[in-house]
C-alpha cells in the first residue's frame, strides 16, 4: 500500500475512535433505568397549561331566574323541558360547578337529548358568562330556503317593433339601439320571428297629419332591463347606419312599441320611411329574478321575479322527483327530496305572444333532525382547586330562548357535566 493511503487511513481511525469516545457519554438506551420518574396533572405548553379532568371531587347545581337574570332561586332545578316557551322569551339559568379538590380541573356542560317540538317555534341557546355565545338548533339553525339573486345584466326586456304589413322590408337588417345615462349603449337586433299583428294609428303618436289605421306585424327587440332609452337602425350596407324620423324614445313604459311605416308627403306621390313610438300591452320583462334556490325537503320556497308583462308560469323542466310546482302561477317550489332540480320560468307578454325564459336551479337539502344528543353549554371551563376553607365554585350563566312570534315547545333529557 502506497504510504500516502495508509495515512488516509490512519487519520480517519483516529477521528472515528474520537466521535465514538464522545457519543457514548450521552448515549442510553430504552432498557437503561432512568434517573427519575415522570408524573403530574397537568399538560402544559410555553404559555398554556390544560387542567386534570377526572370528575372526583366535582358537583354541580342548577338554579333558576324569574327576573330576567337579576336574582335566582334557591331551589335546585332538575328538569329543563318546556311546553310552551312564549315568542321572544327566554328560560335563564345559573350552573354553579363545585370544586372541592384540591386540583383544579377543566369540565363541560351539556343538554342531553335535546327534542326540539314540530311548531314554529325557534330554539336558541345562548351564554353570558363565563363567555359569550348564541348558537341556533333545530330548523333555526338551518332555516326554510335561501335565494341567490341573479346578475343584473342577465335581467332584460323586450320593447316590440311593428313593421307595416305592406313595407316589404328585410327585418333581418334592423336593430334597436338602447342606451341609458349610466354608460349603456349597444344595438340590439330585431328578431325576425313574428309575435302577432296589430292596427295602430300613427296619429296617435304624434304624426298628426300621418291619420290612418295601419296593420303592422309585429317583432321584438330584446334589450337590458336597465336601458332607459331606445332608436330602431337599419344596416345599410357595412357599417353604414341610417336613422329615421322618430328621434329617440325615452320613455319605455308608456311608449313600448317602435312602428315603422311608409307615407306619402307630396313630393312627386313617393313613400317616405317613417318610425313613431305607440303603446302595446306590456312587452315581456324582467328586472330581478333568482338564478338559484335551496329549500328543505317538506319546505316550500318562492322564486317569482319582478317582471312586467302579461302572465309568468313555472315548470319543473328537469328531476320532478326532486322538487315540484304546486301551482304554475304563484312560483313556489316545493323541495321533495334531496337532489338538484331546474325550474324553467317563463314570463309572457301581454298583448302579443313574447316571451323571456330563465331556468332556475333549485337545491333541495334533507331534513336535519331536531334532535340532539348532546348540545354543548359551555366547555373546558376551568374551575379551580379548592381552598383551605371551602370548595372552589366556578358559576355559568346560560339560557333558553324561543326567538320567533310563535310559542316553542322542547324536551331536554338532562343537563351533564363531562370531563
Amino acid at each position: 500500500m502506497k504510504k500516502s493511503k495508509l495515512l488516509l487511513v490512519s487519520v480517519l481511525t483516529v477521528v472515528l475512535c474520537i466521535v465514538c469516545v464522545m457519543s457514548s457519554a450521552s448515549t442510553t438506551f430504552s432498557w437503561f433505568t432512568r434517573p427519575r420518574t415522570l408524573t403530574g396533572d397537568k399538560l402544559q405548553l410555553p404559555g398554556q397549561t390544560y387542567e386534570i379532568a377526572n370528575g372526583k371531587n366535582i358537583r354541580f347545581t342548577t338554579y333558576e331566574s324569574t327576573d330576567g337574570g337579576e336574582n335566582y332561586g334557591s331551589t335546585p332545578v332538575t328538569s329543563f323541558s318546556n311546553t310552551a316557551l312564549a315568542p321572544h322569551t327566554r328560560k335563564m339559568y345559573r350552573t354553579d360547578i363545585a370544586n372541592s379538590g384540591n386540583d383544579p380541573q377543566s369540565v363541560s356542560l351539556f343538554l342531553n337529548n335535546l327534542k326540539i317540538g314540530a311548531g314554529a317555534g325557534e330554539f336558541y341557546l345562548g351564554v353570558n358568562s363565563p363567555l359569550k355565545t348564541y348558537k341556533p338548533y333545530g330548523k333555526s339553525a338551518t332555516g326554510s330556503g335561501s335565494l341567490i339573486e341573479a346578475n343584473a345584466d342577465d335581467c332584460v326586456k323586450n320593447i316590440y317593433v311593428g313593421f307595416a304589413s305592406d313595407s316589404g322590408v328585410d327585418v333581418s337588417k334592423f336593430y334597436l339601439h338602447y342606451w341609458n345615462d349610466n354608460g349603456l349603449a349597444d344595438d340590439a337586433p330585431v328578431s325576425t320571428t313574428t309575435v302577432g299583428s296589430g292596427n295602430y294609428n300613427p296619429k296617435d303618436c304624434g304624426k298628426s297629419s300621418h291619420n290612418a289605421s295601419i296593420k303592422f306585424t309585429m317583432y321584438v327587440a330584446t334589450i337590458p332591463s336597465q336601458a332607459t332609452g331606445v332608436k330602431l337602425k337599419y344596416k345599410n350596407g357595412n357599417d353604414v347606419w341610417d336613422g329615421y324620423d322618430g328621434g329617440d324614445n325615452t320613455d319605455l313604459v308608456n311608449k313600448n312599441t317602435v312602428l315603422f311605416y311608409r307615407w306619402s308627403d307630396g313630393d312627386n306621390g313617393s313613400n317616405k320611411d317613417h318610425t313613431c313610438y305607440g303603446t302595446s300591452g306590456a312587452p315581456a320583462g324582467i328586472s330581478k329574478y333568482y338564478s338559484s334556490a335551496r329549500v328543505k325537503v317538506g319546505n316550500t320556497i318562492n322564486i317569482a321575479p319582478a317582471y312586467s308583462g302579461g302572465s309568468v308560469t313555472y315548470v319543473v323542466s328537469s328531476n320532478p322527483s326532486v322538487a315540484s310546482v304546486p301551482n304554475e302561477k304563484t312560483g313556489n317550489i316545493k323541495g321533495l327530496k334531496p337532489g338538484t332540480a331546474t325550474i324553467t320560468m317563463t314570463v309572457y307578454g301581454k298583448d302579443y305572444s313574447d316571451k323571456i325564459v330563465k331556468t332556475i336551479t333549485v337545491n333541495v337539502y334533507s331534513e336535519s333532525s331536531d334532535d340532539q344528543s348532546f348540545v354543548p353549554v359551555v366547555t373546558n371551563v376551568r374551575v379551580a382547586g379548592a381552598s383551605a376553607d371551602s370548595a372552589s365554585v366556578e358559576s355559568v350563566f346560560w339560557y333558553i330562548k324561543n326567538d320567533s312570534d310563535t310559542t316553542l315547545s322542547y324536551t331536554i333529557g338532562s343537563l351533564d357535566l363531562t370531563l
